[in-house]
């Protein structure tokens, strides 16, 4: 959806995104971008050490338990709607089994 609209031309000002994983060096770069296109960046992490949740780039950040310790209790649907987010983009890191 963003590489398309990007590539199209389309204006993604005004719009926000929600970037999970904010411990990820990825979810960092996700979030410089996005911000940079004028797109207001939230974020969430497990620990609230994670280097995106500090970034400058990101408006707003959280803090969320661990999907594979409390997995009754990770993030969900209604907390990116209460974020009231546009889009929302998951940066997903699997753990070494």
């Amino acid at each position: 959806m963003l590489k398309n609209l990007i590539e199209e031309g389309g204006s993604m000002k005004g719009k926000s995104a929600i970037i999970l994983d904010g411990s990820q060096k990825s979810a960092l770069a996700t979030a410089r971008s996005l911000s940079a296109r004028g797109i207001k960046v939230i974020a969430g992490a497990e620990h609230l050490t994670a280097m995106t949740l500090h970034s400058r780039c990101v408006s707003k950040s959280f803090t969320y338990p661990s999907p594979i310790k409390k997995p009754k209790l990770s993030v969900s649907a209604r907390i990116i709607k209460k974020l009231n987010a546009t889009f929302s983009l998951f940066i997903i890191k699997f753990p070494m089994l």
